[in-house]
């Protein structure tokens, strides 16, 4: 692994690992990994003095193609995500086999990771000739947070993951991610819960209306995706030298403004500078996007993912 290079020592529990600030625990899962091995397989392999040992190599040769994309991915996130010297390593590889991830890190720099790591994968094909694309799941959570609740978390974030996979169209499909943070001693798990904290629904002049808070899970490159909400972070937090760093307090008041309806969060997100409304905002910098979803009236935001984003490298941070 690439801490060989950097000089790090082995953290000696979680709480050394990240450093005053939050856990994330990251499950990467390959999507269609059985479709594509029986595609593979009913290729004729090669010819062989033993058809039968001639169609076992045929297949083995696919799951060893994919272990050595996802360890290849993996050393060159890892270097790209990770590049302080010395101190603690702020991550740790709990699992790794076939198509499957399992790490732990600080929680600012795990959908860092998260992107870099799928991007990575494209550039090793597999034995069939195409990259393995991966469902993420990142629960972050304090590091006290029991590790198996926050496993399963993780593994429900990219079940959550995979079932927007499934709905893309096969041009469309790519690698997904669906991201949690955690403050509450206890998580019921991730439908019961965006129920009731992301999904508003009232009635006005005789007309319902539903409110989505948040749009997980996205995509993770291309058009409304993960690396498209973490720029806007970026940008909201002062690293693009040609911005200011925007004001935490009115973003955080948008969620309020946003939980009492849909005229409410204009509102407050028209109060934002213009500046901020286009790296919040959909299409012509509009805070909702409207979806006809069963003839039901819907709207949906991405503004309060790209500020959840922006807030989680300041979890578990105390001000001296």
């Amino acid at each position: 692994y690439p801490d060989q290079k950097q000089n790090w020592t082995e953290p000696n529990d979680l709480a050394q690992l990240v450093a005053g600030g939050y856990l994330a625990l990251i499950h990467a899962d390959g999507n269609d990994i059985g479709k594509r091995y029986k595609k593979h397989c009913d290729k004729k392999p090669e010819a062989c003095n033993d058809p039968e040992v001639a169609k076992e190599a045929h297949g083995e040769a696919f799951f060893h193609s994919m272990r050595v994309a996802v360890r290849c991915a993996l050393v060159d996130a890892l270097a790209q995500t990770f590049t302080m010297s010395g101190g603690v390593r702020p991550y740790e590889v709990l699992m790794l086999g076939g198509d499957d991830l399992l790490l732990v890190c600080r929680a600012d720099r795990a959908l860092d990771f998260a992107y870099r790591y799928a991007e990575e994968l494209k550039k090793y094909p597999l034995a069939d000739g195409q990259h393995l694309d991966v469902a993420i799941g990142v629960a972050i959570a304090q590091e006290s947070y029991p590790l198996h609740r926050l496993q399963e978390l993780a593994d429900g974030l990219a079940a959550s993951a995979k079932r927007l996979y499934r709905a893309l169209d096969d041009p469309d499909k790519t690698s997904v991610i669906d991201w949690q943070v955690v403050t509450q001693s206890w998580f019921e798990g991730i439908a019961e819960a965006r129920r009731q904290s992301e999904r508003i629904t009232y009635t006005v002049n005789g007309q319902t209306e539903t409110l989505l808070l948040t749009s997980r899970p996205y995509r993770v490159t291309g058009e409304h995706s993960l690396e498209k909400l973490v720029n806007a972070a970026r940008k909201l937090d002062g690293s693009d030298k040609d911005k200011d760093k925007a004001a935490r307090s009115p973003l955080r008041s948008l969620r309020g403004a946003c939980e009492r309806g849909r005229l409410m969060g204009e509102k407050t997100f028209a109060g934002l500078p213009p500046d901020v409304q286009t790296e919040l905002g959909w299409e012509q910098d509009k805070l909702w996007k409207s979806l006809t979803i069963n003839d039901w009236r819907v709207y949906a935001t991405r503004a309060l993912d790209i500020i959840g984003i922006r807030e989680i490298a300041n979890l578990g941070r105390k001000k001296p």
